[in-house]
C-alpha cells in the first residue's frame, strides 16, 4: 500500500498552508494502521522541515527566550497524540516529561480503522493548528483512494491468475 503517498499529499496541504500563513516550521504526520486486540504495530512517523526546523533565542520575545527547536516540539505533539487519542494540547491532562502540552496537532479516525496523525511546530498555537489540520484532512480522501486501488489490483491480480491457470490446464475462456 503506498502510505508514503498518503503522506507525501499531507505534507503537500501542510506546506501550502504554512506558506499561505507566512510560516515556517515542522511537519510530522503518522498513519497507524488498525489493529487486532493485543497486536503491536510499528509506526513510521515522517518528519518534514518546512523551512526550518529551529529559531534562534530571540530578545524581542522577551527575557530569557532560548529559542525554539520545531522538530522536538512537533515529534513531542505527536507523542501526546499517541497516547491520548486526542488532538495535542487538549487531553485535560498535564504534559508529562517531554510533553509541551502545546496545542497543534489534529488526529483523525478513518473509515478503515486506520488512526491518521498530523502535527506542525512554529507558528503559534493557532498556525500550528491550522496547518495540521490541512494535513489531516488531505489524509483521509487519498488514504481512501490508495485503499480502492489496492483493492482493484487483488481482484485484477486474482482474476488473472484464474485465466491464466485456465490456460495452463486447457481451458480457454470465450
Amino acid at each position: 500500500m503506498c502510505l508514503n503517498c498518503v503522506k507525501r499529499e499531507a505534507f503537500k496541504a501542510m506546506e501550502e498552508k504554512a506558506q499561505e500563513l507566512g510560516v515556517q516550521g515542522v511537519a510530522v504526520v503518522l498513519i497507524e494502521p488498525p489493529k487486532d486486540d493485543g497486536e503491536e504495530v510499528c509506526w513510521k512517523p515522517s518528519i518534514q522541515p518546512m523551512g526550518r526546523f529551529f529559531r534562534e533565542a530571540d530578545p524581542s520575545k522577551g527575557e530569557g527566550d532560548a529559542g525554539a527547536n520545531y522538530m522536538a516540539v512537533a515529534v513531542s505533539k505527536l507523542a501526546e497524540m499517541l497516547e491520548t487519542k486526542k488532538a495535542s494540547g487538549v487531553s485535560g491532562r498535564p504534559p508529562r516529561k517531554g510533553e509541551f502540552g502545546y496545542r497543534g496537532g489534529a488526529i483523525s479516525l478513518h473509515e478503515s480503522g486506520a488512526t491518521l496523525y498530523s502535527a506542525f511546530s512554529g507558528g503559534n498555537e493557532d498556525q500550528d493548528v491550522e496547518i495540521a489540520g490541512a494535513g489531516i484532512r488531505a489524509m483521509g480522501p487519498v488514504l481512501t483512494r490508495v485503499i480502492v486501488e489496492e483493492l482493484l489490483m487483488r481482484v485484477v491480480g486474482g482474476a488473472i491468475e484464474v485465466l491464466l491457470d485456465c490456460e495452463e490446464d486447457g481451458e480457454k475462456e470465450d
